[in-house]
């Protein structure tokens, strides 16, 4: 279980909240999180001066929530679920040939980038879903460089959606 620790008159005040996560049989030393007053809302004061149960799920998402009281007012602050995000980065073919003299064909080369979402908690919900914005830049330590998207364009950005199935992008290159 964890704890959340308010600190009410911390930044002249203004306030904030610490959470230690708990482990198998104590809690950790060091806090996971602190949420400050001021990046909840602008004008609070004594934010933490009081916490609801860790338990209550207010926004009835199987995920527990957390009024935290301050100077005239109540905010909640709501769960989100815990992830562990992997990539995986592979190319083909897995070495690009050198002793290759014959250049009249350019040589195509494909890399795949996959994502793979996992709980790390054991949450209820059922869909979840992350927007992952991703830069691909060949040959990024050299000054000159081999490797392109197309002429001369050797950055890639993009954009994927990822669920708790893996999801992969392919990459033509030359």
């Amino acid at each position: 279980m964890d704890v959340v620790v308010g600190a009410p008159l911390e930044d002249n005040g203004q306030g904030s909240i610490y959470i230690f996560n708990g482990r198998n049989a104590d809690i950790a030393p060091t806090y996971s999180q602190r949420i400050s007053g001021s990046s909840v809302r602008s004008g609070l004061q004594y934010f933490g001066i009081s916490l609801s149960q860790s338990s209550l799920d207010h926004s009835q998402d199987q995920l527990p929530d957390l009024a935290v009281g301050s100077k005239g007012a109540v905010t909640l602050l709501r769960s989100r679920p815990i992830v562990d995000l992997q990539n995986t980065l592979t190319y083909n073919p897995s070495k690009i040939p050198t002793r290759d003299t014959n250049c009249t064909s350019p040589l195509r080369n494909t890399l795949k980038l996959c994502f793979t979402m996992d709980r790390l908690k054991n949450d209820p919900q059922s869909d979840l879903n992350a927007n992952i914005n991703y830069t691909i830049k060949l040959d990024a330590k050299r000054q000159s460089y081999r490797a392109y998207f197309s002429e001369k364009i050797r950055d890639l950005s993009r954009m994927i959606s990822v669920s708790l199935q893996e999801k992969c992008d392919e990459h033509n290159f030359l």
